[in-house]
């Protein structure tokens, strides 16, 4: 009777967790427990215990986490933030056969555009699917999508434009046909470098030795262009099922093309823990700044901790504030983490096209909005484009897309403001707090959107390499210190002034 109990008993999926002992010994206590599977051991940069990738049931955690010498945290997926679908309540939605419709995705000169992806929005349902190399996907709806779809969405791979068709009339007997629209790099790819000012720069300021690590969905470096040196990478990072990272490999090769590239691949089915693992070997490699594309609606003391001590070795990291239209995700949530928004342009991409849906609000005199898609909130730090940006043909919205501008804005300055040069030189969470104050003071205010959907604005290059004065204000204290001093204003301004007279040659 009593193994009958057992037998009956619905069986628990094991979850992932991240565990710091606080020694050695109590880790291999944990690695010897024959309820627990360890995943992975991230052996950290400093001497101190590692930390254990486990899986186990819930109530062995929650006893685990009672433990006064163990960290016991939820090793969360690290996600872009996709904007939550509504839930159909299975009692309303009505159980029927589905039936099939067919897209075919074509060129303006009637190519077929293989591997696109296909995206139908029903009231009650969304199905998607790739093309195959007849430019074809087969997608199954329920019969009262098919009569009242809310859209058709197709994002080829290659360079073109992705479609948007609103209210489409599909039919089960005919194949619906979607054409996108060819990108011509010529005169896509210069609107985002040109609204940082990246153009009014000198053709010297090319970011040389600053070591940049982008942390996100790996590099397909075949279809990128390097001037100088190709990255380097961590573990499998030679593949992107995503698009992200290659696009901010893209932005920061061209921006600032002698940075060193440095790439670690944690998505697609990347973790927490896989974060910290990332942002150890940045310590342990010593570099000058982190881009990190991918983030979560959940916290994690343990990556908080990895990050701060990230930046008391003097590494800034930047992040993308996330794609999910509500708050800042974490860690851009963090005080001593920057935090990115993505805007877009009116006029930079064809009114057929997806990036359409982005447009929010007024837009400004110069044809700035706020992506649709951008978190929002107190905690953003800045803005910059993120919507219809070509890299190499290749077109993405998101605010990983606005947060590689940052980065190479970022190392930049490191690379040539004087004051980098000089006193900022020694590695430690000071030069983190000056360079972010420098980004946010360089920004140009939009007066016209609302200030936690855009933060202190969108940064202007000349002013952040310390060229001319900066017109933004400071944001949040960084980490790092407390509130920033009430000299802090006018040391900066001596300190402008100074770096524009040593460009002007009449200093030294």
């Amino acid at each position: 009777m009593e193994k009958r109990k057992e037998a009956d008993k619905q069986k628990v999926r094991a979850e992932r967790y991240i565990v710091q002992p606080a020694d050695a010994q109590i880790a291999k206590k944990i690695k010897e427990d024959k309820d627990i599977r360890v995943v992975r051991e991230i052996e950290p940069a400093a001497k101190s215990a590692p930390i254990l990738v486990v899986e186990m049931e819930p109530t062995r955690a929650a006893q685990l986490a009672d433990t006064p010498d163990l960290v016991v945290e939820a090793d969360h997926p690290l996600r872009y933030g996709i904007a939550t679908l509504p839930v159909i309540d299975p009692g309303v939605a009505p159980l029927a056969e589905g039936v099939t419709v067919t897209v075919q995705v074509e060129g303006p000169d009637r190519d077929t555009l293989e591997g696109a992806a296909v995206h139908v929005f029903g009231e009650q349902s969304i199905a998607q699917a790739l093309t195959g190399k007849d430019g074809r996907a087969t997608l199954t709806l329920s019969e009262e999508d098919i009569g009242g779809a809310v859209g058709v969405y197709a994002q080829p791979r290659g360079p073109h434009w992705s479609s948007w068709q609103s209210r489409p009339l599909l039919s089960t007997g005919e194949t619906h046909r979607v054409v996108c629209a060819r990108v011509d790099p010529e005169t896509v790819e210069h609107w985002a470098p040109r609204a940082m000012g990246f153009d009014r720069l000198p053709p010297t300021f090319r970011g040389h030795g600053i070591k940049v690590a982008v942390i996100d969905s790996g590099a397909d470096v075949d279809s990128l262009k390097f001037e100088d040196s190709e990255p380097t990478g961590w573990d499998d990072w030679r593949r992107d099922s995503v698009g992200f990272g290659t696009v901010a490999l893209g932005v920061i090769a061209q921006l600032a093309p002698e940075a060193r590239l440095h790439v670690c691949r944690v998505t697609p089915g990347g973790r927490f823990g896989d974060l910290v693992a990332a942002l150890d070997r940045c310590i342990a490699e010593q570099v000058d700044l982190v881009v990190l594309g991918p983030g979560s609606p959940y916290t994690s003391w343990l990556v908080a901790r990895k990050l701060e001590e990230a930046a008391y070795a003097g590494i800034g990291c930047i992040a993308a504030a996330g794609n999910s239209s509500g708050p800042v995700s974490f860690p851009a949530s963090l005080p001593g983490v920057l935090a990115v928004g993505a805007i877009g342009k009116v006029g930079t991409f064809p009114p057929d096209s997806y990036h359409t849906t982005q447009l929010t609000g007024t837009p400004t005199h110069e044809g700035f909005f706020a992506a649709r898609l951008s978190a929002s909130g107190p905690e953003l730090d800045l803005c910059a484009p993120g919507v219809g940006v070509a890299v190499n043909g290749r077109v993405l919205d998101g605010t990983p897309v606005a947060a590689a501008h940052v980065a190479a804005l970022a190392a930049l300055v490191m690379a040539h403001h004087p004051e980098f040069r000089n006193g900022f030189r020694v590695r430690g969470p000071g030069r983190v707090q000056r360079l972010f104050h420098l980004l946010r003071g360089g920004c140009r205010p939009l007066p016209a959107i609302e200030v936690m959907r855009v933060g202190a604005g969108l940064p202007d290059a000349v002013a952040a390499v310390g060229l001319v004065p900066p017109g933004g204000q400071q944001a949040r204290p960084s980490m790092a210190g407390g509130p920033p001093s009430p000299f802090e204003g006018r040391t900066r301004d001596i300190n402008v002034l100074r770096a524009a007279m040593i460009s002007a040659g009449l200093a030294g």
